[in-house]
């Protein structure tokens, strides 16, 4: 496949707010606490915020370890003392 045809995740979290209509609170409320941050240690920020996400991993092990995150390696940091 062309990779000028594959969406990016940002494309698609686009698309996916400019679905929820003014009528839809609670989904645009979620959505937009999940765009703040306040939901890293679900998957669907690990999909369309992968960077933030291991960020939040190297600094909380729950995160780490919901995400299947083990080693200092797989996030991009050093080991720790």
């Amino acid at each position: 496949m062309d990779s000028t045809l594959r969406a990016r995740p940002h494309d698609l979290a686009l698309a996916a707010r400019q679905l929820l209509s003014a009528d839809a609170g609670e989904p645009r409320a979620a959505w937009e606490a999940l765009e703040h941050g306040e939901y890293d240690w679900s998957h669907t920020a690990m999909r369309y915020w992968p960077d933030r996400v291991l960020a939040m991993c190297r600094e909380n092990r729950s995160f780490a370890n919901a995400h299947g995150v083990e080693t200092p390696a797989q996030i991009g940091g050093a080991a720790s003392p």
